[in-house]
């Protein structure tokens, strides 16, 4: 059974259905990262379709922090400090990233050498191994080892990097007594984001990608949401017309793709107007979901997709890697068939390692931290 979110606002049926929606998540992140390594092949509508639609997997990024603001308002309210609930936050998240990235980094690396491989493949670990100065280009060492470009083994720390500091904003705004603060702080967070992607539109995409501020409108979205449901009147109000809030916000979810031509993740017009739009309907999705009035059985057992979520979350960029490189090996790495099999071996190896990983590090680690803490729409 997944853990309960223990948020006042979320049914108990609602807590099923965010537990699915986590995992959902995920496998448009591992989708996505499939359609960036997808292989060539002669110009074809349906290959073209399916590239293009995974190219827009980045949303399940805003889904996740859709939801950790969503339950950051419920967690925060119970907790007897903001530093409280940051070191319980943290002790819940970084434990398991830190073994990731020992095994990611070292361990897997280590054996690959020792169990053998091409001299030039060899040599270029070994350079690499010398001159890792810096954790980005240890990071390059499994996919040096394996023979292929290198590739972000610390891709999870971006997302984790933007949530843990929208977190710390979080904290400041929800520890304020007063509604009004609340209020206006989120509308601060909101137009400040805005800003500062409108002002480095010339810039690289990593630093409007990596700074926090710049990816927070679907934490502020599902924070906003939270905030109202638990609002005595304001709270009934938003639960009557959730279906029409969704609606609108898909509609102009549509129009946003069909304007920006597919969601492209760092094209001004997805920074300008994709970005808030999504946030918009990652926010009211959670509204929708948390709100499930009549819990079904078949909802129940898919959710428990979700405990896993967040492991997956950190493999899946290696896993998906690893089996393209298969792939390739085999020979059959091609058109529109290399595509589907490397969609559905990715999703299948990055949920069994990332099941694995769960059962065997994060469940472990997250016996010895206080509960009701949200990770990834998930509470401890």
């Amino acid at each position: 059974m997944p853990a309960p979110l223990c948020s006042p606002y979320v049914t108990d049926a609602g807590q099923h259905a965010l537990q699915l929606l986590r995992a959902a998540a995920v496998s448009l992140l591992v989708l996505y990262h499939v359609a960036l390594l997808a292989p060539g092949a002669p110009a074809g509508f349906l290959y073209g379709a399916l590239v293009r639609l995974g190219a827009m997997g980045w949303v399940g990024t805003d889904v996740l922090l859709a939801l950790s603001g969503f339950l950051a308002v419920g967690s925060r309210g119970r907790s007897p400090g903001a530093l409280a609930w940051l070191g319980r936050r943290a002790m819940r998240v970084l434990p398991p990233f830190a073994v990731f990235l020992l095994v990611y980094l070292y361990l897997v690396p280590s054996l690959i050498v020792a169990a053998g491989g091409p001299a030039e493949t060899l040599q270029t670990f070994e350079l690499a191994r010398r001159t890792q100065g810096y954790l980005w280009l240890m990071a390059t060492n499994l996919l040096m080892v394996m023979g292929r470009r290198p590739g972000a083994a610390l891709e999870p720390l971006l997302t984790l990097g933007v949530g843990v500091q929208l977190t710390l904003v979080a904290a400041l705004l929800l520890s304020k007594a007063r509604p009004w603060i609340t209020v206006a702080g989120l509308a601060l967070l909101e137009c400040s984001g805005f800003a500062l992607r409108a002002a480095w539109l010339e810039g690289d995409a990593w630093r409007s990608y990596s700074f926090p501020l710049t990816r927070c409108d679907a934490f502020a979205s599902g924070m906003a949401m939270a905030y109202l449901l638990s609002h005595p009147r304001w709270g009934e109000r938003l639960r009557q017309v959730r279906r029409l809030v969704v609606a609108v916000a898909g509609v102009g979810l549509v129009a946003v793709v069909v304007v920006t031509r597919g969601l492209p993740v760092h094209s001004k017009a997805t920074m300008l107007v994709g970005y808030p739009t999504v946030g918009v309907f990652c926010g009211a999705l959670v509204l929708l979901l948390s709100q499930a009035e009549r819990p079904r059985a078949w909802l129940q057992r898919l959710a428990v997709a979700g405990s896993a979520a967040y492991a997956v979350y950190l493999v899946k960029l290696p896993a998906v890697f690893m089996v393209r490189h298969a792939l390739e090996a085999w020979g059959s790495f091609t058109g529109l068939r290399g595509l589907l099999e490397l969609a559905a071996l990715g999703l299948l190896t990055s949920g069994f390692i990332g099941g694995v990983f769960h059962l065997a590090v994060e469940r472990p680690l997250a016996r010895t931290t206080p509960r009701g803490v949200p990770v990834f729409g998930r509470t401890g």
